[in-house]
């Protein structure tokens, strides 16, 4: 799984969260381009969503706190709201890539996917899971074909 976009103002208990100006580059996306990225980010499957809503540093509300996923990345909702804010943000050439491959594609994912991307997450918030619990067969499937590695973008 892919992690991406996840700053330590919003979740510092992340280990993939970094320092939002540890991100900027000296390069701009095009309008179009950038444009077509956050309209992908913003149509991900919700994995978790939270009861709150939240606000950038200034104020400024951004929406409510979500964690999406294509089921190969998995971002948070913020990520589209300062990739648009600071249109100079790193994106991953992996991302940009993945994005242009399945920008024509609807989202969506089968269960025993959303349930690997759910466990996979779990993981990466550092839930434990209780002692003797047991995978599910789909979910263990998934983790031979793929893996169960996070790599923090």
């Amino acid at each position: 799984m892919n992690v991406v976009g996840f700053l330590q103002v919003h979740d510092p208990h992340i280990a993939c969260s970094k320092d939002i100006n540890d991100l900027f580059s000296d390069i701009f996306l095009n309008k179009e381009r950038l444009s077509e990225i956050c309209n992908y980010l913003e149509n991900g499957v919700s994995i978790v969503r939270y009861i709150s809503n939240l606000y950038d540093t200034d104020g400024e509300l951004i929406g409510p706190n979500i964690i999406y996923t294509d089921g190969l990345w998995v971002w948070p909702s913020y990520y589209s709201f300062y990739l648009k804010k600071y249109p100079q943000m790193l994106i991953p050439e992996e991302l940009q890539s993945h994005i242009g491959l399945n920008i024509e594609k609807t989202i969506s994912l089968n269960q025993g996917e959303k349930e690997y991307i759910e466990y996979l997450t779990g993981k990466m918030l550092g839930i434990k899971l209780p002692s003797g619990y047991k995978l599910s067969q789909d979910i263990s499937t998934i983790i031979k074909e793929r893996g169960d590695a996070i790599t923090c973008y």
